[in-house]
């Protein structure tokens, strides 16, 4: 077989398997369950693509990602540092090994949430009666919520809001940076339900 010959054939062999991802790609973005995603990675590169989206609580701890060659790549969040949908963004946290989802967005601070996933459990037990033994089933429903979580930009650090305990005091100790918003906190001037004032305070008045 002559090289330019050989040459050609690879050439043709590859084109038809770029033809083939291009297809599957394709086709994988007319299904619901694959929408478009943007990836940043830790060294500031990004990527584009598509992410399996089978339910919203599997966002929050891992992606599985298909590049414009519909290569399947899975992420989790020490592998990549953010990414995005057209219906919001994710950041990660290496420490929790979570993403967590933008709720509000600020200059020096940004409000993030995180929704646990609601479980249910089983307990079995054995009833005696005179017509013999009957399996009886208990089932537990548990729905831990949202949480909501500060994170500010400069120190790269990610603050989880309490939601039992003493919020104000903790909350003033996050903001000890901005003396003035920390004294307000801890004279209760806001309420637990009003962290996107607190936000918008430490942005337009703290450090400028």
């Amino acid at each position: 077989m002559s090289k330019p010959f050989l040459f050609i054939v690879l050439i043709i062999v590859f084109s038809l398997k770029v033809n083939g991802q291009n297809t599957k790609f394709l086709n994988l973005s007319k299904d619901n369950q694959y929408l478009w995603a943007e990836i940043e990675f830790n060294d500031g590169s990004k990527e584009q693509g598509l992410i399996r989206d089978r339910n919203e609580y599997s966002r929050y701890s891992r992606i599985v990602f298909y590049d414009s060659m519909a290569k399947k790549s899975t992420y989790k969040p020490a592998d990549i540092s953010a990414y995005r949908l057209k219906s919001g963004r994710f950041k990660s946290d290496s420490k929790s090994k979570k993403f967590y989802e933008l709720e509000g967005r600020g200059y020096k601070v940004s409000l993030y949430k995180f929704r646990y996933p609601p479980t249910t459990t089983s307990q079995y037990s054995l009833e005696r009666s005179g017509s013999g033994v009957k399996v009886s089933d208990t089932s537990a429903y548990e729905d831990l919520g949202t949480f909501y979580f500060f994170y500010n930009k400069e120190r790269k650090e990610f603050f989880r809001i309490p939601q039992e305990g003493d919020f104000h005091k903790e909350v003033a100790v996050f903001f000890k940076d901005c003396p003035e918003l920390s004294k307000r906190i801890i004279d209760k001037e806001f309420k637990e339900n009003e962290l996107s004032a607190i936000m918008d305070v430490y942005n337009f008045m703290c450090h400028l």
